[in-house]
C-alpha cells in the first residue's frame, strides 16, 4: 500500500512458466540490486546509492497507467518463456514482511 501518490514496492520476485513445475523464469526482481529484472521502475531507483530496499517509496507518476489509476508496474515477458501459462510471485527471504500484491492484468 502507500498513499494516493505513491507506493511502498516491496522486495518481491514474479516468474513464469508453463507447466507448474521447474524450471521457473525469473521475469522480475525487485530486491537483488540488479537493473536489468525491474519492470518498468526506473533505474535511478535502485542505483540511488541505497539499492532496492524494501518498501521502497516509488511515486506514482513513475508508474504505468493514467491517473489515478497509475499504479502498474510493467513487466516484459521474454518471448523464450512464452507461451506461459503460470506466474509464480514470492518474496525473497531475506525480506521482512510478505510481498504484497493488488492485481495482475496480461497486456497484448
Amino acid at each position: 500500500m502507500g498513499g494516493p501518490d505513491f507506493i511502498y514496492l516491496d522486495w518481491v520476485t514474479f516468474a513464469v512458466n508453463n507447466t507448474g513445475t521447474d524450471p521457473w523464469n525469473q521475469v522480475f526482481y525487485w530486491g537483488d540490486d540488479t537493473t536489468a529484472n525491474n519492470g518498468s521502475i526506473p533505474d535511478s531507483f535502485a542505483t540511488d546509492g541505497d539499492g532496492e530496499l524494501d518498501n521502497e517509496l516509488i511515486p506514482t507518476s513513475y508508474l504505468y497507467g493514467t491517473p489515478p489509476y497509475q499504479t502498474g508496474i510493467l513487466i516484459t515477458i521474454p518471448p523464450a518463456f512464452r507461451p506461459y501459462r503460470y506466474v509464480l510471485i514470492s518474496a525473497p527471504v531475506s525480506c521482512g514482511d510478505p510481498a504484497e500484491i493488488d492485481a495482475i492484468q496480461t497486456l497484448p
